[in-house]
């Protein structure tokens, strides 16, 4: 497990601790995150572009952040795995 990958554990952990809205199940749409991760480098290319070093800043972190999330969703599909299981690994 990579630092991003415990980072948003972390944050899911937090999430949990607030009650707030933690997913208990990934939906299984990997489709959605590649779609995610397009629009990332979309904007990521545009910031670029107008050469706004805190847009690229953004695009940069949400781009690592959709990407380990979408590589802890693939790990959880293949081990028939909930997000509850995750956190409390």
């Amino acid at each position: 497990m990579n630092s991003s990958e415990r980072k948003y554990i972390g944050d899911l952990k937090l999430l949990q601790f607030i009650d707030s809205d933690c997913p208990d199940t990934f939906d299984g749409n990997i489709a959605e995150y590649d779609e995610a991760i397009s629009d990332c480098y979309g904007m990521l290319d545009h910031s670029i572009l107008i050469n706004d070093k805190s847009e690229i800043k953004f695009w940069r972190q949400q781009l690592q952040k959709v990407k380990t999330e979408k590589r802890l969703a693939c790990r959880l599909i293949e081990q028939n795995k909930t997000v509850k299981d995750l956190i409390t690994a």
